[in-house]
């Protein structure tokens, strides 16, 4: 598998303590202005960063379809 030409993957490990600082400084160093997908290991730690991070939204199976669709559409 060939990673996208347009696509900028960046892994920094980190404890989660400091993830919630971290990652908004990688964002605004990293993403032009453009949009931002987090992946996690496991979906606590999807919503727990939605949580943190303003405007952020978690993804995964134990969200409502409704509040999926609407992720969806700001993706």
């Amino acid at each position: 598998m060939k990673a996208s030409t347009n696509v900028r993957h960046i892994i920094l490990p980190c404890n989660s303590t400091a993830r919630a600082q971290l990652i908004p400084d990688i964002i605004r160093c990293y993403s032009s202005g453009g949009r931002t997908i987090i992946f996690t290991e496991k979906k606590e730690s999807a919503s727990e960063l939605a949580g943190m991070l303003p405007g952020a939204r978690a993804l995964h199976g134990d969200i409502q379809q409704s509040q999926r669709e609407v992720s969806y559409e700001l993706i």
